[in-house]
């Protein structure tokens, strides 16, 4: 199978041959005369568009329009809005939970801060549930001493881990001035991803 890299051009062309439409591909030479210089200045846009986001993402965003044969019709600027709109979207979402994680880590630290001291959230018996059924760790998953166990071990394994690596200003003063793997629970809850925040929450 034969298979070639098609200029910006004619991946545009492509597209309004599969049906996608108001590409303005014939408005190229009437633009040196000054001639449709709106559809002119839309195809240069149109080509920015292909360059800087690519033919098979834009591609991606009009699937939803396409019937097996062809795209029915959604305007080429159209696609390129929808990408732009997922691409905020991520970002909003993404700094939504980003504020979400750093208030319940501040709620974690001062919750087992008070309850256990700076340390004492290293054993689970100080603050975990001790028994009965917790929905949140599995499907009827039954809370005992033995996946506490493994519980602890596990996070403490991920934290040593993420200590080593931190270059965190408080952390590195933290391994420099003290025998202890484990940092106070202040600075612990800036090492969890928001995954392990939830954990602990759960």
């Amino acid at each position: 199978m034969n298979i070639w890299q098609l200029s910006y051009e004619q991946q545009l062309a492509l597209l309004k041959l599969r049906g996608i439409a108001e590409i303005n591909l014939n408005y190229v030479e009437l633009s040196k005369l000054r001639l449709n210089k709106t559809r002119y200045l839309s195809y240069q846009r149109q080509l920015r568009s292909i360059e800087s986001i690519g033919y098979y993402v834009i591609k991606e965003y009009a699937n939803p329009f396409y019937n097996g044969k062809r795209y029915n019709g959604i305007k080429f600027d159209d696609i390129v809005n929808r990408y732009f709109y997922d691409k905020h979207l991520k970002q909003h979402v993404l700094q939504a939970i980003e504020t979400i994680e750093v208030a319940l880590n501040a709620k974690i630290a001062h919750i087992l801060g008070n309850r256990c001291g700076a340390f004492g959230y290293l054993d689970f018996n100080n603050w975990c549930q001790l028994s009965g059924i917790n929905g949140y760790l599995g499907k009827n998953k039954k809370v005992n001493k033995y996946l506490l166990q493994d519980e602890e071990l596990r996070f403490k394994k991920k934290l040593a881990n993420a200590v080593r690596k931190s270059s965190n200003p408080d952390i590195i003063d933290f391994i420099g001035t003290t025998q202890n793997i484990y940092p106070s629970v202040w600075l612990m809850v800036g090492m969890l991803d928001f995954g392990g925040s939830v954990r602990i929450l759960s």
